[in-house]
């Protein structure tokens, strides 16, 4: 990921940076922060992407309503090994009664992610990978304070001598717990109110249909943008059982998805891993999911070829999620974390002056 499109805001519903980008670059801005005699107004970290109802586009929705599960446009000849995975799945998932968050609790979502680095040098690109622990606690009142203990981003793979020493001399990684009443975290709008997931169509066809309308034009294609679309919902969202459901049903439907392995192995859980390739990204994306549970284990992509450094082979980026339901969440922490510590000053939404 580079810094365009770290940049990107022309859109709300772009997808945020990740929580190890977000340690690197926050580390990289205090350091600038530490040595720039002129105060810079500041952005700051994205919040765990949680997508919030914000009118995705149900016409599509409405005008595939109803269709059968036949070849049409938008909707190619489906794999019968992935879809009987999927469908197994969707229906563990039907099974699965969701977290009961009771008065005074929390829902607590764990997430460890590993992200790539890469950097120019006289000899060329050199990389390495990152890891980091997440901890979002969030109440039964969505109003209340919310939680946010967030892991120091650490070296996790190096590929040789001068991608060791890249990692080496990489900015430090800081923790932070940060708390704010409706997740408004570093100045950031509340939270309240029902998720986006919670208001899609749960019928495959017009859900994917309405994934393909709110995404049209993104991505290097229309069927990596709807898969991405959907392993990103499940990997950093509190999706109801029936939403999920859908989702594996939906992600059924689009052309090329195959099973990559049928014991993949992520953060100690093991799943059927079922991916994409795409060719003009040089990677193939795949989510993990446990048939038997419905569970969604995570998602991770491997490159084709060698890249900045990275041999094929090599999964550049992966995250695994786990929920639980909390009688507690850590004391302490501030609104806006290290920008509080520092002295800055709110100047906007997600804005501060340093």
């Amino acid at each position: 990921m580079d810094e365009l499109t770290l940049l990107r805001e022309t859109r709300t519903d772009v997808t945020p940076p990740d929580q190890s980008t977000l340690d690197r670059g926050r580390a990289a801005l205090l350091h600038a922060a530490a040595t720039e005699q002129t105060a810079q107004p500041r952005r700051v970290p994205a919040r765990p992407k949680v997508r919030w109802a914000v009118g995705m586009s149900l016409a599509a929705a409405a005008v595939v309503t109803g269709l059968v599960a036949t070849d049409v446009v938008g909707f190619g000849a489906t794999d019968s090994a992935v879809a009987s995975v999927l469908h197994e799945s969707a229906e563990a998932a039907i099974r699965t009664t969701d977290p009961v968050v009771g008065p005074g609790q929390y829902l607590r979502i764990d997430t460890t992610a590993v992200n790539s680095t890469t950097t120019a040098g006289d000899d060329g690109d050199t990389s390495y990978l990152t890891i980091a622990t997440d901890s979002l606690f969030i109440p039964a009142n969505q109003a209340d304070e919310w939680v946010w203990a967030r892991g120091a981003t650490k070296p996790y793979k190096t590929f040789g001598p001068a991608s060791e020493a890249a990692a080496a001399t990489a900015p430090a990684g800081t923790a932070e717990l940060v708390r704010a009443a409706g997740g408004t975290f570093y100045a950031g709008s509340p939270r309240s109110g029902p998720t986006e997931a919670e208001t899609w169509p749960t019928e495959p066809h017009a859900l994917l249909a309405a994934i393909r309308d709110d995404t049209a034009g993104q991505g290097v294609s229309s069927d990596d943008e709807a898969l991405t679309y959907i392993i990103d919902t499940l990997a950093q969202n509190p999706v109801p059982a029936e939403t999920r459901s859908a989702l594996y049903e939906a992600a059924a439907l689009i052309p090329d998805v195959e099973i990559q392995d049928d014991r993949a192995t992520l953060n100690g859980r093991t799943g059927v891993a079922i991916g994409r390739t795409e060719g003009r990204a040089n990677t193939r994306q795949e989510m993990i999911v446990n048939p038997s549970t419905g569970d969604f284990i995570g998602q991770r992509r491997v490159l084709l070829s060698p890249e900045s450094g990275m041999p094929a082979g090599t999964t550049t980026t992966w995250t695994s999620s786990s929920t639980t339901v909390s009688d507690t969440a850590p004391e302490g922490g501030t609104p806006n974390g290290a920008m509080d510590d520092e002295g800055c000053v709110v100047t906007g939404v997600s804005e501060f002056q340093c």
